[in-house]
């Protein structure tokens, strides 16, 4: 598939392809579009290309996989309870209807830990896939991003560090992640593998 091998780069030609372009890789022709159209923005737009990665396997995607998702994950109950009484309201629920909502409420179970899930075996080799996507598509022009931004869970620093960290990349490009919040969902409240630590602990 193309998105595996070049990111899903078409080969094509650009309207800013000059006669200086011509010998130019095709990221790079690419690299020199987007800039252009940056410079050509209105006052208060930019253009940017982004590299959305997902973390690799965690724990928690095994546990989701062997309770199965209705038993696993966190239904959108309203009002949900406040975050200390969580554990116990889902432990004395559940025995009222059928076994939902339940395994996303714990740290771990069955020798497992999910809670802030870190990655698998198989979550690692996924993220060191990526790592090798780039160690080979930099070469061909591929720039390297401005600026890494990650979550603050330990899978997606894990995967952001396994698929960047050895790379190639020049001086003042280094692979510093900026830990974002980025996103809130009213399923954290009890949905442990999204409860992190403090970033400090883990940079």
């Amino acid at each position: 598939m193309k998105i595996k091998e070049e990111f899903g780069l078409i080969d094509r030609s650009y309207v800013t392809d000059g006669e200086e372009q011509k010998e130019k890789l095709q990221w790079q022709r690419f690299e020199h579009f987007v800039r252009s159209l940056d410079k050509k923005s209105k006052e208060g737009e930019s253009v940017k290309v982004l590299f959305l990665g997902r973390h690799g396997q965690g724990w928690h995607n095994v546990a989701e996989a062997k309770y199965g998702t209705k038993a696993w994950d966190v239904c959108l109950l309203s009002p949900l309870p406040p975050l200390p009484c969580v554990l116990l309201y889902y432990q004395t629920q559940r025995h009222l209807t059928e076994p939902q909502c339940y395994w996303a409420a714990l740290d771990g179970g069955d020798g497992m830990t999910w809670s802030d899930a870190k990655l698998t075996e198989l979550g690692q080799g996924q993220a060191k896939d990526v790592h090798g996507l780039w160690k080979k598509l930099l070469p061909k022009g591929l720039p390297p991003p401005d600026t890494f931004y990650v979550s603050p869970l330990t899978r997606t620093i894990e995967t952001a560090d396994l698929s960047f960290k050895g790379l190639a990349l020049p001086d003042h490009k280094p692979y510093k992640p900026l830990i974002k919040e980025v996103w809130t969902r009213p399923r954290c409240l009890v949905y442990l593998a999204n409860h992190h630590h403090s970033s400090a602990e883990k940079l």
